[in-house]
Order: C-alpha cells, then sequence, then structure tokens
C-alpha cells in the first residue's frame, strides 16, 4: 500500500521524482522530501528511526540502595517501560541483588548509567556481577554505559544550548568524539531540555540529522544510538501538580523533536513519594494514551519555522565540526 501511495505521489509531481525534491542545509545534510520512506526503493527515513513512539522512562541516581529498590519497583507499577540507574560508586554483589530486588530484567529494559570516577574494570565486575545473580536474563534488555572521559565511552550529555558561542563548539566537538570510538557500539545520548518548547525540538532535530550524515560519510550502514530527553533540575517546581504543568510542556518537546525515551523530571529531596513518582510517569501515559502523539510520525515536519531554525542551528554547527576537523 505504501508503495502504491509513493508511485502515486511520484506521478503527481511528475517529471521529478521525490528524492530530487530533497531540501539542502548543507554539505552531506538534507531533509528528506516525505519522512519515513522505509523501503529499498525510498531509502529515506524520518526522525526518531521510522516510529513516533518513546519509551516511558524513569531515572534514578543510586544513592541508597534500598530507597532506589522502591522508586524503581513504583515505576514499574505505574507504568514505566525502561529505567536508567546512575551508579556513582563502585557495588558489590548483594547491594546489586537488593537494588534489583523483583525486577524482571528479561522484559524491562535496563539502563546502568556509570559516573566518570568508575574504571573499565569496576564496570566489569559489575557485569560479571548481574550475569551471576540473572544468569537467564537477556543481554538485550540490559545496557551498560561509561561517562569516563579518559577510556572508551559509550555515554554522551549535550547541554541546552544557549547564546554562548563555547557551548556550539562543545556539541560539535561531542558529536565528533562519538566517531572517535574504536569499536562503534551501542550509544546512548542524553539532551537536558529546558522550558523553551520550539528550541528544544530545533536542538533535537539538528542532533539527529547531523549524526545521521556524518553515519553516511563515515560509512557507517547503522549507528546503533538512543537519544534520551531529560529535563534540566533547575525546572523543577516543588509542587508536584504545578510541576505537572511545566512538565507538560518541555516533554511534549521531547517528544516532537524525535527522542527515543523520555524521563521527567522531580524533586530529588521527594523521589521517593508516591506523587512524584506517578506524576512523572502518568504525564507521559496522557501524552501518548490520550495525546496520541505517538501515533503521528515527525509531526512537525513542514513546520517552516522549525525547519528554518534547524536550517541555521545545523549550518551553525556544520561549520564547527568542519573547523575542528581540519576541513575549513
Amino acid at each position: 500500500m505504501q508503495n502504491d501511495w509513493l508511485e502515486q505521489v511520484e506521478k503527481d509531481i511528475a517529471p521529478k521524482k521525490i528524492n530530487e525534491l530533497n531540501h539542502i542545509i548543507a554539505e552531506h545534510i538534507q531533509y528528506p522530501a516525505i519522512a519515513f520512506f522505509d523501503d529499498k526503493k525510498h531509502p529515506y527515513i524520518g526522525l526518531n528511526k521510522n516510529s513516533a513512539d518513546w519509551k516511558i522512562t524513569h531515572e534514578l541516581s543510586v544513592n541508597d540502595i534500598n530507597t532506589s529498590n522502591k522508586i524503581a519497583l513504583e515505576a514499574l507499577k505505574h507504568g514505566a517501560e525502561s529505567l536508567i540507574f546512575q551508579i556513582n560508586k563502585s557495588l558489590e554483589e548483594n547491594e546489586i541483588k537488593s537494588l534489583l530486588s523483583g525486577i524482571e530484567l528479561d522484559w524491562i529494559e535496563t539502563n546502568f548509567i556509570f559516573s566518570n570516577n568508575l574504571s573499565i574494570d569496576d564496570i566489569s565486575t559489575f557485569e560479571n556481577h548481574i550475569k551471576k545473580i540473572f544468569p537467564e536474563s537477556s543481554k538485550a534488555t540490559i545496557n551498560y554505559y561509561s561517562k569516563n572521559t579518559n577510556q572508551h565511552t559509550s555515554y554522551f550529555e549535550f547541554e541546552y544550548l544557549n547564546d554562548d558561542e563555547k557551548n556550539y563548539e562543545i556539541w560539535a566537538k561531542t558529536i565528533l568524539s562519538i566517531f572517535e570510538q574504536k569499536a562503534i557500539q551501542k550509544i546512548f545520548i542524553n539532551f537536558k531540555g529546558r522550558s523553551s518548547f520550539i528550541w528544544n525540538i530545533v536542538q533535537l532535530r539538528s542532533l539527529q540529522l547531523i549524526i545521521d550524515r556524518l553515519c553516511e560519510i563515515e560509512a557507517i550502514e547503522e549507528l546503533d544510538f538512543d537519544i534520551h530527553f531529560s529535563v534540566d533540575n533547575e525546572y523543577i517546581n516543588s509542587n508536584p501538580h504545578q510541576n505537572m504543568i511545566g512538565l507538560t510542556n518541555i516533554g511534549m518537546s521531547g517528544i516532537l523533536g524525535g527522542a527515543d525515551s523520555i524521563s521527567l523530571a522531580i524533586d530529588h529531596e521527594h523521589e521517593s513519594d508516591n506523587i512524584w513518582i506517578l506524576s512523572s510517569i502518568h504525564l507521559q501515559y496522557i501524552l501518548k494514551e490520550e495525546a496520541k502523539l505517538n501515533k503521528v510520525i515527525d509531526p512537525v515536519k513542514g513546520s517552516h519555522g522549525i525547519e528554518s531554525m534547524t536550517d541555521e542551528l545545523c549550518i551553525k554547527l556544520w561549520n564547527y565540526i568542519q573547523l575542528i576537523s581540519g576541513q575549513k
């Protein structure tokens, strides 16, 4: 059915082919005329890897083991589809067992992100403990990421861009560092959004477009990366009900920007309180099940304002990338 429709579109716009309508932003960066081509004849895909869906995720920093376990179980009870554990110190086997007690790792996606003070050996030891405690768990649902930039890293963080030109240079360097990996593996990219609805969308879209085009340049057929959208902590309101109002706006921008997973900020002084956990997750279910934002592929495509801003940001970042890589 899709092929029939595409053939009809090509007839309607004859004599031009669809791929001749692509909008060029800069060298190697372009928008396809129609997002979501997913066949050999039309190898053009939209943002968010052919899907309008996103994983509802709960993120927590592991400090007190029992509290962290309680929070994780509450999050799953309220409908979280994915968990992110921020690991800040080495954990013994019994601590890991307590942390993950009651969590079925074979079906819930579980991501462990290790701080930059933990070594590769620390991560390997942690992974061996997981294998010993949960020998039947699927590797496909468990991911390990390191923030340690002095070693092989698979975690990359992008702070919100403001008027400081230095931030654009940092973005460009971080993007290039993704492609400096000796062995490309699964990459976790965390973007921290703020209250500017449109600018969040533009930054997310630009980031994905540039990574995709660099993959083409580097002849990487498929880079396994997920872009996670989180909220800058300074935008947390101490009142959980008011927090929901603000996070609805910010969370929606992450969805429209094409993030693969989203976690919404909660007040860490009350992170174990049920109302905070519930609101963080149920807000996303409202956007998914009631607003149906997961049913529309690339909904902001065609918006002149957003695409113009994305053009400008892509060109600016691309210039920095070329300068840093010595191409200018």
